[in-house]
């Protein structure tokens, strides 16, 4: 349990920075082309910020989405069909490579 709840609380933006470990783990997974977006999931899962945090495949590709909608300067274009992870193509935009670099996230 001791070990668990730093790693949960990473999770939440009041506890890192004003960006959660799931928002760094996507910032810097994403790509400056269109790949799928089962291939920034898959990459943001490998990046696994903090090491010993696990997070759902599903609950990615949900926040995912959820960065593409910021407004006005979403931090990925997301391009196909949201429903489906591997039908859905994502793009990190200039706005996330500013958060990228403003949160000083490693990029793999």
């Amino acid at each position: 349990m001791a070990q668990a709840l730093p790693a949960y609380l990473l999770r939440f933006p009041d506890f890192n920075d004003g960006v959660g470990s799931i928002e760094r783990s996507l910032l810097g997974a994403g790509t400056l082309e269109m790949k799928n977006a089962a291939y920034t999931v898959g990459t943001a899962m490998a990046l696994g910020e903090p090491e010993r945090d696990r997070i759902g495949d599903l609950i990615l590709f949900k926040r995912l989405i959820a960065l593409s909608r910021i407004e006005p300067d979403p931090w990925f274009i997301l391009e196909g069909n949201m429903q489906h992870m591997r039908s859905c193509l994502a793009q990190i935009t200039e706005s996330g490579k500013a958060a990228r670099a403003k949160y000083s996230v490693e990029v793999l």
